[in-house]
């Protein structure tokens, strides 16, 4: 890693989602060991779980287990053959 001296700072113009709804087709995304993880404001965010781990952390009631749950979804649903 090196570090050129400069910092660089994106300012967006609009503020973040309150509320974020799912929907499957957000799976399609996505095959093999990629996850879906959410959406930023660039776009989806997907994780290559063969690339390195991922870490959750959180404080409690944010949302750490429904995390958990999506992404065990999004592997079984990435999975031919089995229905979810």
């Amino acid at each position: 890693m090196s570090f050129d001296g400069a910092i660089r700072i994106k300012v967006y113009e609009q503020n973040l989602i309150d509320c974020f709804s799912f929907n499957v087709e957000l799976f399609e995304q996505t095959n093999g060991w990629r996850i879906y993880v959410g959406e930023s404001r660039n776009g989806a965010v997907i994780h290559d779980t063969e690339s390195g781990h991922i870490v959750i952390a959180g404080a409690t009631t944010f949302g750490k287990s429904n995390f958990l749950r999506m992404f065990i979804a999004n592997l079984l649903h990435n999975k031919q053959g089995i229905c979810i």
